[in-house]
């Protein structure tokens, strides 16, 4: 559980600087809601983490924990994604909408590529 903690946090740290830094260089600024993504992929993911160790002890209830989580966790983001588009996306133009809906599902896949790649890596756990 701790390499998916670390690994959470390092992640989640390193998107934020990237896009601390693109924030820099572009001359308009990134609205808020570029930030909460990535807090809300950390929390996500860090409830599955949490749930998986701590209820998942058979393969059994592993696979069952684990395939419940994901699906909770995709509702979850379609739902952002719903919840952004109802309230945020009717005041910004086209192509912010378009660039968040872009960089929405980059990060989803990032993070599901390497938590992924975590849960399966370890043979013993």
């Amino acid at each position: 559980m701790k390499n998916h903690l670390i690994s959470n946090t390092l992640l989640s740290s390193s998107i934020l600087l990237i896009l601390f830094l693109v924030d820099l260089v572009l001359p308009h600024k990134a609205p808020g809601h570029y930030y909460f993504t990535i807090g809300f992929f950390f929390v996500t993911y860090l409830i599955q983490v949490i749930l998986i160790y701590s209820l998942g002890r058979t393969p059994a209830s592993f696979n069952v924990i684990y395939n419940l989580t994901t699906m909770l966790k995709m509702l979850l983001s379609l739902s952002f994604l719903v919840i952004y588009f109802l309230v945020i996306a009717k005041s910004s133009q086209t192509t912010e909408t378009i660039t968040f809906s872009t960089f929405f599902i980059i990060i989803y896949f990032i993070y599901l590529i390497v938590n992924t790649k975590l849960f399966f890596i370890n043979k013993n756990e």
